[in-house]
């Protein structure tokens, strides 16, 4: 299951569906890190954050990360923090086969089903009113 880091969904999967991986969204992470990360520091602990996520294997990244943390909690405690939390579940992808981990690192598929949806909504509306 993919998800972001919204609580209920959080809650609801690990009720409904306790033996399936949780896998959270990476690319709501990223945002979240970006979010919280000077602009001037941003593209090396991206380049940091971003090794951990896609490392060949879960020993690694957990490793990569630790040396994040290490380097970076003093200057960015409050990007730190926003990236050991939920760090397991943002991994999660390393536990499936290399082929499948691409398609589910995050929601954005979906998600972009989501925006084309409500795009068509609108057009239609648009037409409706000048036809």
């Amino acid at each position: 299951m993919v998800s972001d880091g919204a609580p209920g969904i959080i809650k609801a999967i690990e009720t409904c569906f306790p033996r399936s991986a949780r896998q959270r969204c990476l690319g709501h992470r990223l945002r979240n890190l970006v979010a919280k990360t000077p602009e001037d520091m941003w593209p090396e602990f991206k380049a940091r954050v971003t090794a951990a996520y896609q490392a060949p294997s879960r020993a690694i990244a957990r490793e990569l990360a630790a040396g994040v943390v290490t380097d970076y909690q003093t200057q960015l405690p409050t990007t730190t923090a926003c990236f050991v939390d939920d760090f397991e579940a943002c991994i999660a992808h390393l536990r499936m086969p290399i082929t499948h981990r691409r398609a589910i690192r995050t929601t954005n598929l979906l998600e972009r089903l989501f925006v084309e949806e409500r795009r068509l909504k609108i057009l239609s509306l648009y037409a409706n009113n000048f036809a």
